[in-house]
């Protein structure tokens, strides 16, 4: 089926240089005039190269480094060799350059530390990332609700918010950093939505009032100390598609009784179960091909372990007499 003009205008959209628009342009002759039906560039434009674009109605901006032919963040004095309808910034920028060059639609919005401090602890509804440390200690805050645009939580960004109790998490995210809330000691519960594909180490360690996690599907590995010292901690769902649980995992989370462990999983880290004392079951699936050192050590009331026969252990597995039961 032949490509339409509106679609193979969306189709050019997907382009990364004008080099690709060129050799488009000459695959047939119905599309050699292709730029010339552009109404927005997809890729950076020069002095030359935007005389292809004879039909251009909205400027885009990919880098900081972009030809803005005297329409953005430029002197006063700078002469405008083209005019446009929009200007369009694709690329990272703080909420206060926002602020100060209005004039701009903005797609990629950070709120940093440094626009916390000067334009309140309330996310705008605009905001795309909340940048690194940006809450990181504000002892302050007692609830954050993440607007649905946001879909990366950086790293730090609410490092011991000691009075933090409740997060709410929108459905668009996508990313949560390292030690993202490490040490939020009075947060009790967070709800992670399953658009989640990646949880950072450390994220929340040292939540001790947290006493329940539901892990989301899509987070395949549980990254190093993820719930460490969670020492409130008794519940923990993880998804069948989990294949991965890193060292310290879940160290010293000293109320947490049992944890089914999926059957995809294929690596249990070191320490991950380190001084979890009222730990007295655990079965490990078929499919799990390595156990780290230390994965069970001070876990004092663990009795008896099922796991596979092709998993070989050795004491270093455990600081305790432990039963071991080998299945096939």
């Amino acid at each position: 089926m032949a490509l339409s003009t509106a679609n193979l205008c969306a189709v050019c959209r997907h382009f990364k240089t004008i080099e690709d628009l060129c050799t488009l342009s000459l695959v047939c002759k119905k599309f050699r005039h292709v730029m010339g039906q552009l109404t927005s560039n997809p890729v950076p434009l020069t002095e030359k190269t935007i005389h292809y674009f004879t039909n251009l109605k909205d400027l885009h901006l990919y880098t900081p480094q972009d030809n803005t032919f005297g329409n953005y963040n430029v002197p006063e004095s700078t002469p405008k060799t083209h005019t446009f309808n929009r200007i369009v910034v694709n690329y990272e920028v703080s909420f206060k350059t926002t602020k100060d060059l209005p004039d701009a639609v903005y797609t990629d919005i950070i709120y940093t530390k440094e626009d916390r401090q000067q334009y309140g602890s309330q996310l705008p509804k605009s905001t795309n990332s909340i940048g690194n440390l940006c809450y990181g200690g504000y002892k302050w805050l007692t609830k954050i609700d993440i607007p649905t645009r946001v879909t990366s939580i950086r790293y730090g960004s609410f490092w011991d918010c000691a009075a933090l109790t409740a997060v709410t998490i929108s459905h668009s995210i996508k990313e949560v950093g390292v030690s993202c809330f490490r040490g939020c000691e009075a947060l009790r519960e967070v709800v992670l939505p399953n658009s989640l594909t990646k949880l950072g180490g450390y994220s929340f360690r040292g939540c001790t009032a947290l006493t329940k996690v539901d892990l989301p599907k899509y987070c395949f590995i549980i990254e190093d100390s993820t719930f460490a010292e969670c020492s409130s901690l008794k519940v923990v769902v993880l998804k069948e598609e989990t294949k991965e649980i890193g060292k310290d995992c879940f160290a010293s989370c000293v109320e947490l009784e049992s944890l089914v462990i999926p059957k995809n999983v294929k690596k249990i880290g070191e320490n991950c179960f380190y001084k979890c004392i009222k730990l007295t079951s655990i079965s490990i699936p078929q499919g799990v091909e390595s156990i780290g050192n230390g994965c069970f050590g001070e876990c004092v009331e663990l009795k008896s372990i099922k796991l596979p026969s092709s998993i070989q252990t050795d004491n270093l597995c455990f600081s305790e007499p432990v039963q071991i039961e080998k299945y096939e």
